[in-house]
Order: C-alpha cells, then structure tokens, then sequence
C-alpha cells in the first residue's frame, strides 16, 4: 500500500513539477540520504532509502535529539519507520492499532486499543508515541488524560498531529456512531481502510495544544519545530509527566 501510494504521490508531482531531491541526513538510517519531496507538506517528503516522511522522522530526531527513555515504549500504531525504530531500540516495546468495528482484544494478531479508554495498568510506559493521530480521536482530550495515566512518573508523551492558527472542531460522534459535521467533511488516508476513510474530528492549533496537555496535569509541554527543505517545518510535541 504504500508503495502504490508513494508512486502516486511521484506521477502527479512529475507533472505539476514539484519533484525536489534534496540531501541530508536522516534520523532513522543515521546515515547521508538522498529525499525525495512530491509537495510543500512533511509527509510529502521521503528519504528514498528507508521510505520515512518527515513527520516521522522528527518524530525520532526529537526522541534522540532529547535523549529520552526508551526502557518501556508503547506506539499507536504499527507500521513505519517511528514503529521500526522503537521495536529496535526499546527494552520493551508495545503497540496498537485502533479498529472501531471489531470489539476483540485482537484483530489480525494486532492489539485493538481506543486512546480514549485504554486498556493499560497506570503507570505502565516510559515513553508513548504517535504521528497524525489526535485529530481522529472524539474526545482527544479523554485520551490525553489515558495517555497521562499509563505513563510512569517522569515519563514522555511524544506525538504530532496537523496544525492550524485555529483551533475548531470538524465533527462530532454521536453515541450510535454516526457523525455530525460541524464543517465541511474532512477526511485523512489509512493504511488499513484505504484512501479517504478516516473521518477528521478537530483542527489543533499549537497554543491550543500546549494548553491542553498542561491542564491534562503533565509538568511540562513544548513544541519542537524541526525545519527541513525549503522552509518545511513539522511540530513535535514533547510533554513529560
């Protein structure tokens, strides 16, 4: 899937001619590597040898840039390079992935976890991480207290999501499931429902963010701004309990 959709990305770039290579060095490969830019956005940006856009891979220039505790991870997801750094790095390494039709613990060998109620003992995580995944969450103010709740003292909360100058809310859930737009529809890609398939719930600001996560009770909470090509700058945001 992601190949298919790499090669998309590629032909429509090839003739709106915003193909860009450009070198550095990449945080997952450790090493000088050739990327490849199909557009403005980070995640249009890959290195060619690992395939990691640029939101991931801040993501892992910010857990090495801050030397933070990797003895008890757990990632909700479970693909891509931030998940393949994580298993190779952590003493003990967990992940999930959210599947909101199947009720079972285990779907396909995969855990199933809702952010919003996760299964967890409290205090069970040194580090937690995601990319681009708050913004799909209802009540993403419920899993930062979930996430606040499974991590041990001192731990890191490590994520990204898209960001905007305003903060607003898109859609709402009701309790039969059905959503109600609150705006236009807004919808992001999944790699196991395909294109298109995931509703997008709020646009986050930074400030807006930062707020939260202070108020959630963690002691600290910064946005750490990773410049890349031509101005392409991700935000990753770092909060310690």
């Amino acid at each position: 899937m992601i190949y298919i959709r790499f090669l998309k990305y590629f032909f429509i770039s090839i003739f709106t001619f915003q193909t860009k290579l450009k070198f550095a060095i990449c945080p997952f490969c450790v090493k000088k590597r050739i990327f490849l830019g199909l557009g403005r956005e980070p995640y249009q940006t890959r290195c060619l040898s690992c395939k990691g856009t640029l939101v991931s891979l801040s993501a892992i220039k910010t857990i090495t840039d801050n030397n933070l505790i990797m003895d008890s991870t757990y990632e909700l997801s479970f693909h891509g390079v931030l998940f393949e750094y994580l298993k190779k790095n952590s003493k003990k390494f967990t992940f999930s992935e959210y599947f909101p039709v199947n009720k079972s613990r285990y779907v396909n060998g995969i855990r199933n976890e809702d952010v919003q109620r996760l299964t967890f003992n409290s205090e069970s995580f040194d580090l937690i991480t995601s990319t681009e995944v708050f913004e799909h969450v209802p009540n993403y103010l419920k899993g930062f207290k979930e996430i606040y709740r499974v991590l041990k003292k001192d731990g890191f909360f490590c994520f990204t999501v898209p960001i905007f100058e305003i903060s607003k809310q898109i859609c709402k859930l009701h309790q039969d499931g059905s959503l109600l737009w609150l705006a236009p529809e807004e919808y992001h890609g999944s790699r196991l429902t395909g294109d298109n398939s995931v509703p997008v719930f709020w646009h986050h600001s930074g400030e807006q963010i930062l707020k939260d996560l202070i108020a959630t009770g963690f002691k600290e909470a910064k946005a750490i701004n990773h410049f890349w090509f031509d101005k392409t700058n991700q935000i990753v945001f770092v909060a310690k309990k």
